[in-house]
């Protein structure tokens, strides 16, 4: 809409539209990394993964994963010590409670959080859920509230699928130990941003000048990364000269 309305005034709109990340773990050797996929992005202030384990690690990549998440601090952001602030408004707030309701009529586990703190200021529990089928709205569609829904898969064939049985493309991460998989990964998987066993951050902080940003499918409208060599010359009109004698 936005672009269809600056198009009739001639002005070019390149969009960062929504996005669902996945972070795909093979190995126990991998927990150190991906145990901190609950991480903050700082371009929104969110929390949103949605993690793919082989069942056979998934008992102890919950594990660490929940430790990692008891770790985090809620209160207010300006604090260096706070790692997760408040959602941005009332109808934030509504989105966790309802998007937790959702989970429980589900039968799905909420794992960690859950819960909601408004005496003070719009502060919701970073939470982890388990159990949920794949097709659950929780696993597909962008919430913007601190929710991750960890999935279980048989394989790299089928984490694959996983991942790319969204209409988002924007990040996506794999932790392997196995340079066919993560190169394969980086093949098949439909995003405009992919890493492999970025501790950091699995699925964001695009460093500038390292590595340009932006999505396919529905989380872009041009398939351009700003950043990038093709990203400029979007701004910029295309003219044929002639002159004949």
């Amino acid at each position: 809409m936005i672009s269809a309305v600056l198009s009739r005034r001639y002005a070019r709109a390149l969009l960062e539209l929504s996005k669902r990340r996945g972070d795909l773990k093979e190995t126990h050797q991998d927990l150190e990394g991906v145990s901190r996929v609950f991480e903050r992005d700082p371009r929104v202030r969110r929390f949103f993964e949605a993690p793919n384990i082989a069942r056979s690690e998934k008992e102890a990549f919950l594990e660490r994963l929940v430790s990692e998440t008891q770790k985090i601090k809620i209160g207010d952001p300006t604090h260096r010590d706070v790692y997760l602030g408040p959602v941005i408004n009332d109808a934030a707030v509504a989105t966790y409670e309802k998007a937790i309701a959702d989970v429980k009529r589900s039968r799905g586990k909420i794992v960690f959080g859950g819960k909601v703190d408004s005496k003070v200021g719009r502060f919701v529990d970073p939470t982890i859920v388990d159990g949920l089928p794949r097709n659950h709205r929780i696993n597909k569609e962008e919430l913007f509230v601190p929710i991750l829904s960890v999935v279980e898969v048989d394989g790299l064939d089928d984490a694959i699928e996983v991942a790319n049985d969204v209409d988002y493309g924007l990040t996506a991460g794999i932790f392997s130990r196995e340079p066919s998989d993560v190169r394969r990964f980086f093949s098949e998987v439909e995003a405009g941003v992919l890493y492999a066993n970025r501790a950091a951050g699995a699925t964001t902080g695009a460093v500038v000048g390292v590595q340009p940003f932006g999505g396919w499918k529905m989380s872009g409208t041009s398939g351009k990364s700003a950043g990038g060599h093709y990203y400029l010359p979007q701004f910029m009109r295309e003219q044929s000269q002639s002159e004949y004698t």
